[in-house]
């Protein structure tokens, strides 16, 4: 059944109860009042009998007007003419019977002697309907009250599956499992959940072909930047080799004067290849880093922290790798890989002045914590660079957390495996 005809055939039944119960209840209004009206005309009745009767008791009659209970009219037994035929309103119906349009000289009736005067009386009509109208208006509250909770509890019963869905469409980020909606009542709602269900599942499987690839890009990656750093090293490093013996060879068998042009031209040659040398060891340190082929993580983080170091002296780094077991290699390299990418967004977003690194082992997994003072304030999106450390991770069975320290800055926890993946 769809929502429309729910909630239309909800609404009916409640109308129809409602319906019920003002039947009733204006039939026992309707039943008390005819009761009312019967007792009262029996005691005029009464009253009339016993002054009709050739041998009137005053006693009788004196206890049937005593009794009271007439509706309408008032009796009060002696006076004179102008005597009050009944108590005076009470003063909260005295404004409405003030405005009431009828004879109010009482007619006396004699009885042996005995005067009875009878007069007119608005005030019982008057409680009557008002009465009857303030019971209206506790019945219409009573009914308001109940209609909102119906319309509360039926609204919400109807719009249960809109909160599960709702939870659901923020499970999405979360792409561990595809969505598995149950199967709802209702048509539209049971529609948007298997189109939920749906897109959930090619999503799922869009994602996984997507880590897939990054996967395979960052091993096509990791594989040219090792081939290039063995070309650099092979290549350029013979090169280098043979250029420094050449000048060490002009340097021994040329002009022996220090100042002489020829020897101070080998001196800059001899300079410019250790200037070179050194770059391009800085280079394959980058590319490769040496040491993680032997598992051994703490020397190449060690080696990247003081050449980052020694870039950037104004920044206070603190680093401890003591508690840093052996990693599998291919777990070594992207958390070495994630460390780097930690530093180059320090040096270049955060405007930190102090950078602490610390290592531990918590269930099973080598965590590396990067917490900088700098000038984040909220945490921030996943962008190209963390979105990368976090495949990287992710392709070894790790993960990436991001945090904001309590004084200013960033904490971003990278956590991996100490065993491969099966």
């Amino acid at each position: 059944m769809d929502l429309r005809k729910r909630l239309t055939a909800w609404m009916g039944l409640f109308s129809l109860l409602l319906i019920a119960c003002v039947s009733l209840y204006w039939l026992n209004a309707a039943r008390a009042d005819a009761e009312e009206e019967l007792r009262a005309s029996a005691r005029l009745l009464q009253l009339i009998d016993a002054l009709g009767r050739a041998e009137a008791n005053p006693a009788r009659v004196r206890e049937l007007v005593a009794a009271g209970g007439f509706r309408h009219v008032t009796l009060r037994l002696g006076g004179g003419p102008d005597a009050p035929a009944g108590d005076d309103a009470p003063g909260w119906l005295a404004p409405l019977a003030a405005q009431v349009q009828f004879d109010r000289q009482p007619i006396a009736l004699n009885l042996d002697g005995h005067v009875v005067h009878v007069a007119l009386e608005p005030y019982s009509e008057i409680e009557e309907k008002i009465r009857d109208a303030s019971g209206v208006i506790l019945f219409t509250v009573v009914i308001s009250a109940i209609s909102l909770v119906a319309c509360w509890l039926t609204i919400g019963r109807a719009l249960a599956p809109a909160r599960r869905i709702e939870a659901a469409i923020r499970a999405l980020e979360d792409d561990s499992q595809p969505l598995t909606l149950p199967r709802f009542a209702l048509r539209e709602f049971d529609r948007i959940a298997q189109t939920l269900n749906t897109l959930s599942a090619k999503l799922h499987a869009a994602r996984q072909r997507q880590r897939q690839l990054s996967r395979r890009l960052l091993a096509v990656r990791e594989q040219e930047q090792a081939e290039l750093a063995r070309e650099l090293h092979d290549e350029l490093g013979q090169s280098l080799e043979a250029i420094g013996v050449c000048a060490a060879y002009l340097l021994r068998h040329g002009p022996s004067e220090p100042e002489h042009p020829q020897r101070q031209c080998v001196r800059d040659i001899q300079q410019e290849t250790l200037r070179i040398h050194r770059h391009i060891r800085a280079l394959l340190s980058e590319l490769r880093p040496h040491g993680l082929d032997g598992l051994s993580l703490a020397e190449a983080l060690e080696e990247l922290t003081r050449q980052w170091q020694a870039r950037r002296p104004e920044v206070q780094l603190d680093a401890h790798w003591q508690a840093m077991p052996p990693l599998p290699a291919r777990h070594a390299l992207q958390l070495y890989r994630a460390v780097q990418e930690c530093l180059t967004n320090i040096a270049r977003h955060s405007q930190a002045t102090a950078v602490q690194l610390r290592a531990e082992v918590t269930d099973g997994r080598l965590c590396v914590s990067v917490s900088d003072n700098g000038v984040a304030r909220v945490v921030p999106k996943y962008g190209c660079g963390l979105l990368g450390m976090r495949e990287r991770l992710e392709s070894v069975g790790g993960g990436v957390t991001l945090a904001l320290n309590p004084g200013g800055g960033l904490c971003v926890s990278l956590h991996a495996p100490l065993v491969g993946l099966s």
